[in-house]
């Protein structure tokens, strides 16, 4: 009987959880870390080892033509593809390059969770609570550091500025809303909680911390006030309240949780400065955009961005200028309509597709994010219609799939869920759904 460790199949799913929460960790508060729990997901899900005596037995274990008859996944790779093509008819500059290298995820993130084991339900929803409790542990330490500093912070928030955050505050907001709204997901389904523990006692003390630390997120990201989370949050919430309503048919509660979310706002309006602030300077930035003061104000300058990623996409209308090419054509236009006002990327997602890659490019887009969505009806999976509605509507008001951390973000939470699909699975943790 030969001695050794190896590395199985049990093995590489608890690896492969394991640096999964270590990628949520990241996208709260490290892109070092992303970036190794990246690569390291791709290398536990082509290869298992075993240790025997001194020397390591490494063997592949990868399933790439599995990959290509598995369209849910490899569909997601459309967008690296296409900002790819661009580059047989746009010059190969630096911002092409940075545009192409933040696209890799879209790569090989697909490939590894189609690759590797199929998370139980109970390691799914862990990595949910995990990603709420982090969250709220960077969320604490934020709103300290806000209180020591209260007058200068809220002063800078009625100017346009944001509470610093570890990350991105934009795509810090999307985590905040995704965990609330992962938060209500498990608190609405009482079946969850024995997945951890068949003690009633943990159990409900697991829903008790969950709640807590859901509603804290709820009303740090108030405080926070940025409004691509917020909006994404009402969304949200929105559609749950149909959504019972559809369920139950009680057309009176589902009347009052609709007024009920359009109070919290007006409420957080009176007591919380922050959000009044930042309430008080978007209506005043409007005002100014419509003046035409464009070039002083940053929401102007988001409209300004739209304007010109429209006007440089027009130019070609159905394969768009190609990346390599966008800088220099926006300046131009920039130079000519807006004088002394810095190129930005237009600030909208399907605006800066179809500059860079047409008609063609948003209308493969497209399809490659709702076809999920849509793949054995995946959408009557609550938590994954929601992720998808948090995530279309930060489109709308930022190109948040050109940066790093927004793209991660999507990518590894889209491919936690689609790694419900393997071994035939056709369903995505909808056990409540009928």
């Amino acid at each position: 009987m030969t001695k050794g460790m190896t590395l199985g199949k049990l093995d590489r799913q608890r690896f492969a959880f394991f640096w999964a929460v270590v990628m949520i960790a990241g996208l709260l508060v490290s892109k070092f870390l992303v970036s190794i729990a990246i690569w390291l997901l791709i290398i536990i899900s082509c290869f298992s080892w075993s240790w025997m005596e001194k020397w390591p037995s490494v063997r592949y274990v990868g399933d790439l033509r599995g990959f290509r008859r598995a369209p849910v996944f490899w569909v997601v790779t459309l967008s690296f593809f296409v900002a790819l093509a661009s580059a047989l008819y746009s010059p190969w500059t630096s911002f092409f390059w940075d545009h192409l290298r933040v696209r890799i995820p879209y790569l090989i993130l697909p490939i590894a969770f189609y690759q590797l084991p199929v998370f139980t339900k109970k390691q799914f929803w862990a990595l949910f609570l995990c990603y709420i409790i982090f969250a709220s542990l960077v969320a604490s330490g934020v709103l300290i550091h806000y209180m020591m500093n209260y007058r200068a912070m809220t002063i800078a928030m009625g100017q346009g500025r944001h509470i610093p955050v570890p990350v991105d505050h934009i795509r810090f907001s999307l985590h905040l809303a995704f965990c609330v709204v992962a938060g209500l997901e498990f608190l609405s389904d009482r079946n969850l909680a024995a997945l951890f523990s068949d003690d009633p006692a943990r159990q409900k003390t697991l829903y008790r911390v969950v709640a807590v630390l859901t509603f804290f997120l709820f009303v740090a990201l108030h405080i926070f006030s940025v409004r691509t989370g917020l909006l994404g949050l009402y969304a949200c919430l929105i559609y749950r309240s149909l959504l019972y309503v559809y369920r139950s048919r009680r057309w009176a509660t589902g009347a009052a949780a609709l007024a009920l979310i359009a109070a919290i706002p007006l409420t957080a309006y009176r007591f919380m400065p922050a959000f009044r602030l930042k309430v008080d300077y978007t209506l005043w930035d409007w005002g100014k955009s419509r003046e035409g003061a464009g070039k002083d104000y940053s929401d102007s300058e988001r409209l300004v961005s739209m304007e010109v990623g429209r006007a440089v996409g027009d130019q070609n209308p159905w394969i768009g200028v190609g990346l390599g090419s966008l800088p220099e054509r926006s300046e131009k236009i920039y130079a000519a309509r807006y004088p002394g006002l810095p190129f930005k990327t237009p600030h909208n997602q399907f605006i800066f597709l179809y500059a860079a890659t047409g008609l063609v490019g948003v209308g493969l887009f497209i399809f490659a994010f709702f076809f999920p969505l849509l793949y054995r009806a995946a959408f009557r999976s609550p938590l994954f219609l929601q992720f998808h509605l948090i995530v279309f509507l930060s489109l709308l008001s930022e190109d948040a799939l050109e940066v790093s951390i927004g793209i991660v973000f999507y990518v590894f939470w889209l491919c936690v869920f689609l790694n419900q699909y393997k071994d035939g699975l056709a369903e995505i943790n909808r056990s409540r759904v009928a």
